[in-house]
């Protein structure tokens, strides 16, 4: 009998090997993060202007963590940190996760970026002595607020209907025209300053914030594509795809059954236009699918009744150690998540030590 006992007390008492060995799909997101690590070592051979780096370069290449909830989308973010110091440590900079749901008309997802990344800017010039350093820091902080100041005068413009200065408003456009350019120059300076090749930035839950989800992505789309910026997205793709389709229905609502009966079915491409819409900022080829808790569930079950597989967590509280059996842990999570009743009889049939632990 193949038995595996995982104790959850605290973070030091999981082994994190069996753990990861049953779960864990950041292997994944380390290749697909190596893979654009390769395409930097490229570009830095061609040594050419940002311009025609921005321009030749540039495409969305976001990691996408897709799955349900409950899945353990957020897990492997706070993992991936984690895993990326010990495999990719000089080469990669992972910041903080980014969480949208805070996200309003006024504060979009690249201010938040700029704001971690001044941020991290400060700690290292205070541990440092070097005036050179303090330069550099001035230097890039300086392009930091430029972008910053750009994007709340272009948020502000987009609130009047009537700009009082037009010359100020033509200006304001042509500078949003420029401004993947000025990120992806900003993004190298800050690459070049931490010594590094690229910035992993993880993005969690783009699918919870209802109003901000189609801006998130447009912003990721034009901003975020530029080589030394690597997006890991955590979010449900279908529900983002019925967020999407709720708040953009002018451009996404008209199904073919809505249109004049002259119509041809040449409208049949706005059905399909947000899953295009959306594949073309996630694409699929980047994206890694999480099993949900009843596929795992499922796939365990296989296991213990073909190779009588058990697997169970121990967690110890008030000197009394509880040990629960997988299957009944996926009963547990289910019941929480989705309330008792999810599971006819099941709140009735669980151990009383385990609904009061």
């Amino acid at each position: 009998k193949d038995i595996i006992e995982i104790d959850v007390t605290s973070p030091s008492t999981r082994p994190r090997e069996k753990f990861e060995s049953l779960f864990d799909q950041t292997d994944k997101i380390v290749e697909l993060i190596k893979e654009r690590l390769r395409d930097i070592t490229l570009l830095k051979k061609e040594a050419t202007d940002d311009k025609k780096e921005s321009e030749k370069y540039a495409f969305s290449d976001v990691v996408v963590i897709d799955g349900r909830r409950g899945t353990g989308k957020t897990t492997h973010l706070l993992t991936l940190k984690e895993k990326l110091k010990k495999e990719l440590d000089g080469k990669v900079f992972c910041l903080d996760v980014i969480d949208p749901a805070n996200l309003s008309d006024d504060i979009d997802i690249l201010q938040v970026f700029l704001a971690e990344l001044c941020q991290i800017l400060q700690v290292d010039i205070c541990n440092s002595q070097n005036l050179t350093d303090f330069h550099k820091v001035e230097e890039i902080t300086s392009s930091i607020h430029d972008i910053s100041l750009i994007l709340r005068k272009f948020t502000k413009l987009n609130k009047d209907d009537f700009p009082e200065d037009e010359h100020e408003a033509m200006f304001m456009n042509y500078e949003m025209l420029n401004l993947a350019l000025k990120v992806h120059s900003l993004a190298k300076k800050i690459c070049k300053f931490l010594k590094v090749d690229a910035i992993v930035v993880p993005i969690d839950d783009i699918d919870m914030n209802l109003t901000q989800t189609y801006r998130v992505l447009t912003f990721i789309r034009d901003f975020f594509s530029t080589p030394y910026l690597i997006p890991v997205v955590a979010l449900d793709t279908s529900q983002a795809l019925a967020v999407i389709k709720k708040r953009k229905h002018e451009f996404f609502g008209l199904n073919v059954s809505d249109s004049p009966s002259e119509l041809d079915d040449s409208l049949e491409f706005l059905r399909k236009l947000p899953a295009e819409w959306l594949q073309k900022v996630l694409p699929p080829s980047r994206r890694i699918i999480l099993p949900d808790i009843l596929q795992i569930y499922e796939n365990y079950m296989k296991d213990k009744r073909d190779r009588n597989k058990r697997i169970y967590f121990s967690y110890e509280a008030n000197g009394r150690k509880i040990k629960i059996e997988f299957s009944e842990v996926v009963h547990l999570l289910l019941a929480l998540v989705y309330e008792w009743n999810y599971i006819p009889g099941f709140k009735d049939g669980i151990p009383y030590q385990i609904r009061n632990a």
